[in-house]
């Protein structure tokens, strides 16, 4: 009984079910993916191939500016190296010479007698005043030092 029970389940249940599940999948999900797949093939893979080739186009033109960048930086480098280099070679450097000629007077210089005098008279001035200060400030310290003892 158990055995013609489970054959007519299979046969009656089992059996239609995975014809229905055959159905199905012929009918609805084989053309859904076939859909997806023409999908993908028609617009998802040339979409992506447009993408690769502007991100490709505008990688090469940054690292192209960057050549040349870094090219006109070098050559400026080389330039600045050539002319410390001509700045410091023999050619360039040159024994001090003396432009124009040496200028000598027939007389002697005359000395200017009362501007000296002046100066060692305003001079000689100042220094006796402050003479004057510290040996009053000295004899001051003196006599502070004799009244507290």
């Amino acid at each position: 009984k158990n055995l013609e029970f489970a054959k007519n389940n299979i046969l009656k249940i089992q059996i239609p079910k995975l014809y229905f599940q055959k159905e199905n999948i012929l009918n609805v999900e084989i053309p859904k993916l076939e859909f997806k797949l023409k999908n993908i093939q028609n617009i998802e893979i040339p979409k992506l191939l447009n993408e690769a080739q502007k991100i490709k186009l505008v990688e090469i033109k940054k690292i192209n500016d960057k050549i040349i960048s870094y090219r006109n930086e070098i050559t400026q480098i080389d330039n600045k190296i050539k002319v410390l280099k001509y700045n410091i070679s023999p050619a360039n450097i040159q024994n001090s010479r003396v432009i124009g000629g040496f200028v000598t007077k027939d007389t002697p210089a005359k000395p200017k007698k009362r501007l000296i005098l002046a100066v060692a008279f305003v001079t000689g001035l100042i220094f006796s005043i402050f003479l004057i200060f510290i040996l009053e400030f000295w004899e001051e310290n003196k006599k502070r030092l004799e009244e507290s003892q």
